[in-house]
């Protein structure tokens, strides 16, 4: 694995690019139950790189991408999904939940009477609109 790591970094891709693929053989590995978790875990340490300001989206963008997703577009789907979709977003951007999590929210962790949620894994709770 580190010779791969090594090899992709000879080819000059970034370190984002050099995680995917160790993401992507990480999963073909566990879809075919082959154990070398120890083995990613010490390859992605080499691959860590520091964030940079222009990695994350600016308020101005957010503003923009939140007022072109409010927009009907006349599409039945979309329009209807128009809510959740700022939601979904809302959780990302300012609740810093990860895709991951929001896929797990279902009815059991929503109390409607309070507008609340809670994460029962890592007691994460997040008033509604």
């Amino acid at each position: 694995m580190n010779a791969y790591v090594d090899h992709l970094k000879e080819k000059k891709l970034s370190d984002t690019t050099i995680k995917r693929h160790i993401s992507a053989l990480s999963q073909f590995l566990a879809f075919y139950d082959i154990g070398a978790g120890l083995l990613f875990k010490q390859t992605e340490a080499k691959c860590t790189s520091s964030l940079e300001t222009s990695d994350f989206i600016s308020d101005q963008e957010m503003h923009r991408l939140l007022e072109s997703m409010q927009r009907p577009i006349d599409s039945v789907a979309r329009d209807f999904l128009i809510d959740r979709n700022l939601d979904i977003v809302h959780l990302i951007r300012y609740k810093g939940l990860r895709p991951k999590e929001i896929r797990s929210i279902n009815i059991g962790m929503v109390n409607l009477e309070q507008a609340t949620f809670e994460f029962k894994q890592s007691l994460l709770s997040y008033p509604g609109k």
